[in-house]
C-alpha cells in the first residue's frame, strides 16, 4: 500500500525539489501544502503536466493553526517540512504524535533539536521516526567525516568547509540563518575536547575556481558532537565560508547588534538587506561546495587526503541528500522509532552513491 507523504512548504525553494524527487524515486502519494493555495496549485499542475498519471494533490495548510495540521496530519503516514518554521515545530511534532504521522524536516536551527527533544519519550512510545537537520547542511557533514575515515588506520583530523552563492528565494527564508548566526554555539574538537569557537577560529579554505580562496568560520554543527568516540578524532570541526564583504562586514554584524535588543526586529531587517542585495533564483544557481580535508595514518605512514562535493543549486543538492535519506525510510533501513539527526542514522555509503545517481 502507497504511503502518504505531505510535504509543507512543497512548492517553496527547497520543497519543489522534495515534491519532485518523491515523485520520481518513490511510489507515494504526495501532498504539496503550505499557506499559499495558489501556489500548491500552480506546482501541482506544473507537475501533473510533466508526469501525467501521478498521485498528487494540493491543499492549504497553515503551520501555525492546529486545527489545519490535526486535520491534514491524519491521512499523512509522512509529513515532511521543507518550510523554514522552526518556531513552529513544536506544535507540528504534538499534531504528528496525535495523528499517528512520522516527521522529517530540513531545518538547521540548532535549537529546533532542543524542542523535539521534549517528545523524545513519547516518539518511541508511539513508535513514530522522527528525522531532524536532513539536507546538505545539516545532515551530510557527520557522513562526509565517517567516509574519509576510511581511508585511514588510525584517523586524526578531519574539518569540514562550505561556500554558497547568495541565491535566495525569499527574505523570510533567510530568518533562521540570521536567528543561527546571532543565537548559533558554534563548537570544535580541538585536541580531543571539544571547545566554543569564535572569530578566532577561522580557518582559510582552497576551494574551486568559483568560490576561490576563502575565510571559513566554525559552525554549531550537532550532528558531529560525539564523532570522535567511535572514529578516534583529536581535531575537527565544521565551517562555512562568509558571502561578500556587504554580507560578512555589514549586515552579519549589524544583525548582531540588533540581535542583542530584539532578535526578530534583527531577523526582518537583515533578511530583507540580504534578499535585496542577493541573488535571484530566477537569475542564476545557488552554486554549492563542500570539501573535507582529512589527515591520518595509513601503513605506517602520514596521509592527508581532500574530498570536493559540488553541486549547481544547493536547494536542489539539499532534496536529493533528503531523498537519499528517504530511501532508507522506506526500504526501512532506517526503522528504528525515535528522534534521529540524518546525518547520525543514515549509511554513508548508500547516502552518497544514491546522491551520485541523482546527479
Amino acid at each position: 500500500m502507497k504511503k502518504n507523504v505531505l510535504v509543507i512548504g512543497g512548492y517553496g525553494g527547497v520543497g519543489k525539489f522534495v515534491v519532485e524527487y518523491l515523485l520520481r524515486n518513490h511510489d507515494v502519494n504526495v501532498v504539496i501544502a503550505g499557506r499559499n493555495k495558489q501556489k500548491a496549485d500552480n506546482y501541482r499542475n506544473y507537475l501533473l503536466s510533466k508526469y501525467p498519471g501521478i498521485s498528487l494533490e494540493s491543499r492549504s495548510v497553515d503551520a501555525r493553526k492546529k486545527e489545519d495540521l490535526t486535520e491534514n496530519f491524519d491521512s499523512a503516514d509522512l509529513v515532511i517540512v521543507a518550510a523554514t518554521i522552526p518556531d513552529k515545530m513544536d506544535l507540528i511534532a504534538e499534531c504528528a504524535l496525535q495523528s499517528g504521522s512520522d516527521v522529517m524536516d530540513i531545518l538547521f536551527r540548532g535549537d529546533v533539536i532542543e524542542k523535539l527533544n521534549k517528545y523524545k519519550t513519547s516518539i518511541i512510545k508511539n513508535g513514530r521516526i522522527f528525522i531532524t537537520q536532513c539536507g546538505f547542511h545539516p545532515g551530510m557533514i557527520a557522513p562526509t567525516i565517517r567516509m574519509a575515515g576510511s581511508s585511514f588506520d588510525v584517523y586524526k583530523e578531519a574539518s569540514v568547509a562550505m561556500a554558497m552563492d547568495p541565491v535566495f528565494y525569499t527574505a523570510e527564508s533567510l530568518h533562521e540563518l540570521i536567528y543561527e548566526i546571532i543565537k548559533g554555539n558554534p563548537m570544535i574538537l580541538n585536541h580531543g575536547k571539544w571547545k566554543k569557537a569564535g572569530y578566532k577560529d577561522m580557518i582559510q579554505v582552497s576551494f574551486s575556481d568559483h568560490f576561490g580562496i576563502k575565510d571559513c568560520y566554525p559552525l554549531e554543527m550537532k550532528e558531529i558532537i560525539g564523532i570522535e568516540k567511535t572514529l578516534g578524532l583529536m581535531n575537527c570541526g565544521a565551517y562555512a565560508a562568509g558571502f561578500n564583504t556587504l554580507f560578512d562586514y555589514f549586515i552579519f554584524p549589524l544583525a548582531m547588534v540588533i540581535g542583542k535588543l530584539n532578535i526578530t526586529l534583527a531577523q526582518k531587517i537583515c533578511g530583507n538587506l540580504m534578499y535585496r542585495f542577493g541573488k535571484s533564483p530566477k537569475d542564476t544557481f545557488a552554486k554549492v561546495e563542500l570539501i573535507i580535508n582529512a589527515s591520518g595514518i595509513k601503513d605506517g605512514k602520514e596521509k592527508k587526503i581532500k574530498l570536493q562535493l559540488q553541486s549547481d543549486d544547493g536547494y536542489d543538492l539539499t532534496a536529493q541528500a533528503l531523498s537519499a535519506c528517504l530511501n532508507q525510510y522506506f526500504d526501512r533501513s532506517i526503522s528504528e522509532p525515535g528522534l534521529h539527526l540524518m546525518g547520525q542514522i543514515v549509511d554513508e555509503t548508500r547516502l552518497f552513491e544514491d546522491m551520485k545517481q541523482m546527479g
